[in-house]
């Protein structure tokens, strides 16, 4: 079973008709303004996990919605796997069709506002498979003969229900809530489920004696130890120190950093950040396979540090549910599931931003313009899409640790286009567009052009040159950009493309690239400039290491990842 949303009505901001958190993923991020309610989701799994035990036990009058007399409800969807049903005597096309139809297993009542595409459907099974799916999933056999088809249906409906509520209540059941307000110290903690309580919650409470217990563990602990040595070597990476040790000190209540230098300092010499640090890296070292509820991450975290966070929660076996205002988590792949909250005045909502509509609400509610995100860390200016593409893999191939959209971004300026362009300090706003505005870090990639290295350029790609200077304006040593591609690689490329067809490639910077595949295939009709971004991408795939080294390549490529590093200092 994999549970992938549940929903939520009758607490706090949310009402009876309730809402229903769809396609949960491994990081779930919930924006809004404050008081929208995106806490109140966080808030409401933390007290769903106290309650699991306690079906009948009544919630304090603060939680429900208004003050009613309703008590909050939870909902539970998840998906049935074939792995689920890997003991069946079902053929594989079977059990997949199945999971297909019993796509949505609901745990409690759906909310009002949420329909049902895809309810849970066992009529179409027969008698016998509903037997062996109720033997299967609730791990027990029928006795003294088949019950009755309805109670079939019911018995199995009950089984099923039961896996769903199993399979959430162990990932709730050991909920980690980090809130906003959090500071390492040690706790007065005296009877065991109230401690127990602070270790679950982590605000930091406890933490120093949970670390030294760790660093110095009882024989037969070993793997305590590791544990120290995982949330250390995290500490590391996210602060890019690679020789940083930590160290507990017997009698102190407090953590000591052993720098580079060999310098030894106390936490207390830090800033926030580093026990913002220190508090969630030991949350993701000490659980596995939980549910760990963070709000607002980005306090204490500096937005380069925040970015690193983010990439490193990937790493983990947990699923992640943040609360947070920064727009650094909407600089995330489409693994994430970003969610808008808002409040209409009576009652919040939550909507899963899938659509540009949607991601617009979200940043205006953020309160940012088009100009704040347009800052990224640095601007590498390319003609058009395959320029792109063979950059990113030079990069790559070169062992750049930097990544596109977070650490820097590449944007076109199509060709001649850059005739209307300027990267000077001072423009002419009736003459040029003044693309410095947008990014002052800027690297600017130009095809020289022309038949010769003897052939003046262009007058405009002088002036941009001169602009900018010859330091962050590459301008190609042969023709295009194109005759950066050795020979090798291309009789690699065109040799599995069309085998048995292809002539050896004769190499000459100052052709362009359709000229000298015409040679090289002068049978078949393929031209590479009618569709250069598929021909791009498909080439990068056959690139190694090894065709860096052909014109003046290989030099420029450690220059734009010197100037990337330049634009995102540690």
């Amino acid at each position: 079973m994999k549970v992938n949303g549940f929903g939520i009505a009758n607490y706090r901001s949310f009402d009876s008709s309730g809402e229903f958190v769809r396609d949960i993923g491994k990081v779930n991020v919930f924006i809004g303004k404050n008081n929208s309610g995106k806490s109140n989701v966080l808030r409401f799994l933390k007290e769903a996990s106290k309650h699991r035990d306690q079906q009948n036990s009544p919630w304090p009058a603060v939680d429900r919605h208004n003050m009613t007399s309703d008590s909050p409800q939870l909902a539970v969807c998840a998906t049935l796997d074939v792995n689920d049903l890997k003991d069946l005597s079902w053929a594989p096309r079977q059990k997949e069709s199945m999971c297909k139809k019993v796509l949505d297993i609901w745990l409690g009542e759906a909310p009002a506002n949420v329909t049902r595409d895809n309810p849970l459907d066992l009529e179409c099974l027969t008698d016998r498979n509903l037997m062996e799916l109720h033997n299967t999933l609730g791990n027990r056999q029928y006795g003294g003969g088949w019950p009755a088809r309805g109670q079939l249906l019911r018995d199995t409906h009950s089984v099923i229900a039961s896996r769903v509520q199993s399979e959430f209540h162990s990932k709730i059941g050991n909920i980690i809530y980090i809130p906003a307000i959090r500071e390492i110290r040690m706790a007065a903690v005296q009877d065991t489920e109230n401690k127990r309580q602070a270790d679950m919650d982590l605000s930091g409470s406890n933490l120093i004696t949970k670390l030294r217990i760790m660093q110095h563990p009882r024989i037969g602990k070993d793997s305590d130890q590791q544990k120290f040595s995982e949330i250390q070597e995290m500490v590391r990476k996210l602060l890019d120190i690679p020789n940083l040790k930590m160290e507990i000190p017997t009698e102190e209540n407090d953590i000591h950093f052993r720098m580079r230098d060999g310098v030894r300092l106390p936490l207390a010499s830090f800033g926030t950040g580093i026990h913002e640090l220190v508090i969630i890296c030991s949350t993701l070292a000490l659980y596995e396979n939980c549910y760990v509820c963070i709000e607002e991450p980005e306090i204490h975290l500096h937005p380069e540090l925040l970015r690193r966070f983010l990439q490193f929660i990937h790493t983990t076996s947990n699923s992640y549910f943040i609360a947070t205002h920064s727009n650094i988590f909407l600089d995330t792949d489409e693994s994430n599931s970003i969610y808008h909250v808002h409040h209409d005045g009576d009652s919040s909502h939550i909507v899963r931003s899938q659509a540009n509509k949607q991601s617009r609400a979200i940043l205006r509610d953020l309160g940012y313009r088009a100009s704040d995100l347009l800052q990224t860390n640095g601007i590498i200016w390319v003609e058009g899409p395959s320029d792109r593409f063979y950059i990113k893999k030079w990069l790559d191939l070169l062992g750049s640790k930097f990544v596109e959209g977070i650490n820097y971004s590449i944007m076109f300026y199509g060709g001649a286009c850059l005739a209307n362009l300027s990267f000077a300090e001072i423009v002419s706003a009736d003459q040029f567009i003044d693309l410095l505005k947008i990014n002052p870090n800027v690297i600017v990639v130009i095809d020289r052009d022309g038949d010769s290295s003897d052939v003046p350029l262009r007058e405009y790609k002088q002036r941009i040159e001169k602009e900018i200077g010859e330091y962050k304006c590459w301008i190609t040593k042969g023709r295009e950009i194109e005759n950066y591609l050795p020979p090798t690689l291309l009789q690699r490329f065109f040799g599995e493309r069309f085998p048995g067809k292809v002539r050896p490639f004769k190499f000459n910077y100052n052709h362009k690239i359709d000229n000298m595949i015409k040679r090289a295939l002068p049978e078949d009709h393929f031209t590479y400039s009618r569709n250069k971004r598929v021909y791009s991408q498909q080439i990068c795939e056959k690139m190694i290491a090894d065709d860096l080294d052909i014109l003046d390549l290989l030099s420029w490529i450690e220059r734009l990842d010197n100037a990337i590093k330049s634009w995102n200092p540690k």
